[in-house]
């Protein structure tokens, strides 16, 4: 019996010595986190925040920061007095980030320089965090109007990506409750009775597209009949061989010129001639050849 309560014994100290140590462990690796300084800082939704959950992360431009740590609606939170038909009803997201000066400590400048909060999707997962950064798209979405004094701070919200296709979808399907689709569908029809006109013809002044491409391959065919005509190749050389005694015919008449004109040149040559003769001896003309040439006496030089 003694034996069997010292067993007792001993298997209750050791389970109290490993729990002993299990709290020492967890108080060393712990202590970090339990001498760390948080804050909480808040933000107000609109829309649907399916697939965002208490733990989800929070990044400020892509680095991890903080965390998920309340989802809630503002007529639970502040809004409880208050008569459900004057709720805002925001959904109210509550994120816990380390407390450090760059951050919350000027959570107010920051949020005046655009800092906003917005709801974005992990990927095809499905899983939504939370995402803080300066955007310049701020002043394109106003801050949203509450009554209550907030418990943290509050970042402003942006419009979630999911928001944002959904209200570009909403606005096309608006522009098209504003089109006239009568109007549109009677110019659809007076421009397929147009192309269709241009294309076939209307039977009287208008031929069409088919009826020129007919006609430009009758054109072609013709053609194709007259270069492969016989005949014509006769005309062909026919008109080869009149060119050529035309050219022999050119040919001699240049070379009968040329003789006429070397003959005017010694015409002219000629009456030259004569003109000069007769201007120093003018009586030979009637009275003959030009008297004899004198001839002057020598002078003796002695």
């Amino acid at each position: 019996m003694k034996k069997q309560t010292d067993h007792y014994f001993w298997l209750g100290l050791f389970v109290l010595i490993g729990i002993g140590l299990l709290i020492a462990l967890t108080l060393v690796f712990g202590a970090g986190q339990f001498t760390k300084k948080t804050s909480i800082i808040e933000t107000y939704v609109t829309g649907s925040v399916t697939g965002l959950e208490v733990g989800a992360p929070a990044r400020y431009r892509g680095v991890k920061i903080g965390s998920v740590t309340q989802i809630d609606l503002s007529g639970n939170l502040y809004e409880s007095k208050t008569a459900i038909a004057d709720r805002k009803q925001y959904v109210v997201i509550r994120i816990e980030v380390p407390h450090t000066e760059d951050l919350t400590g000027n959570i107010d400048e920051l949020v005046e320089n655009n800092l906003r909060a917005r709801v974005k999707s992990a990927g095809i997962t499905g899983v939504n965090y939370i995402d803080f950064d300066a955007s310049a798209d701020a002043k394109n979405y106003p801050e949203l109007s509450y009554s209550w004094k907030p418990k943290y701070p509050v970042v402003p919200s942006l419009p979630s990506q999911a928001d944002l296709v959904v209200a570009g979808i909403q606005k096309a399907l608006s522009a098209t409750d504003d089109l006239d689709i009568v109007k549109l569908q009677q110019n659809i029809n007076t421009l397929l009775t147009n192309l269709n006109t241009v294309v076939v013809g209307n039977g009287k002044d208008v031929r069409g597209i088919n009826q020129s491409i007919q006609n430009i391959d009758t054109l072609i065919n013709n053609l194709n009949k007259i270069v492969t005509n016989k005949d014509l190749e006769i005309l062909t050389q026919q008109a080869s061989s009149s060119a050529l005694a035309l050219r022999q015919k050119l040919n001699s008449i240049e070379g009968d010129t040329q003789l006429s004109i070397e003959q005017i040149k010694q015409t002219s040559e000629q009456m030259n001639d004569l003109t000069r003769v007769l201007s120093r001896n003018p009586a030979s003309m009637v009275l003959g050849s030009p008297p004899p040439k004198i001839q002057l006496p020598e002078v003796n030089s002695k």
